[in-house]
């Protein structure tokens, strides 16, 4: 069975090929060439289903794991990590406002939404990296083998939103696969 780290790990190397689209797509709107209106739309869906219903949750129990076995939450590491997926959330929600503008037909909106995706793209990638040299250690460190194996067998459980974030990547593929590569991040659930 994989550490609970291990699956981690595997899936913020797909997630950061989800960054690196991102940063594609949003070049492309910095240059001023149009997309299709909905297609913000959906990048905004496959992040927030990708991050808030299936990363965030893994994060959340192993966070709740570490402080159960007394790492700070609140004024320590994962307060820190914490604070990093808030402000991605922020700026997700800043990105979707700027999704439906562009959907409704403006423009300038679809520069609004490249640069929140680059500061986001940007946020993630350091809680990515931070994850990596601090987080893993740390929960080698602390957490024995049974915590490390409840948390491997509940990061496996099924769940209904990856599925979703299944058909809303293949509808992305199948519009703007032309443009971006997104068979890097097709594997991810």
């Amino acid at each position: 069975m994989q550490k609970a780290t291990e699956i981690l790990a595997k899936e913020q190397e797909k997630l950061l090929g989800l960054m690196d689209t991102l940063d594609e797509v949003a070049l492309v709107l910095k240059v001023g060439t149009t997309v299709r209106r909905r297609w913000l739309l959906e990048f905004n869906e496959a992040i927030q289903l990708t991050l808030s219903s299936c990363h965030y949750r893994k994060d959340q129990l192993l966070y709740d794991a570490l402080e159960k076995n007394g790492v700070l939450r609140q004024g320590g590491i994962l307060g820190i990590f914490e604070r990093e997926i808030q402000v991605c959330h922020s700026l997700l929600d800043q990105m979707i406002v700027a999704a439906k503008a562009y959907a409704d037909g403006d423009d300038a909106a679809g520069v609004t939404w490249a640069e929140k995706t680059d500061f986001f793209a940007n946020i993630y990638r350091t809680h990515v990296r931070r994850e990596s040299e601090v987080l893993f250690p740390l929960v080698e460190e602390v957490l024995g083998k049974h915590d490390q194996k409840q948390l491997s067998i509940a990061f496996g459980e099924p769940d209904l939103e990856a599925q979703k974030l299944k058909k809303t990547l293949h509808k992305l593929r199948d519009g703007f696969g032309r443009l971006v590569d997104l068979e890097r991040v097709e594997g991810l659930f």
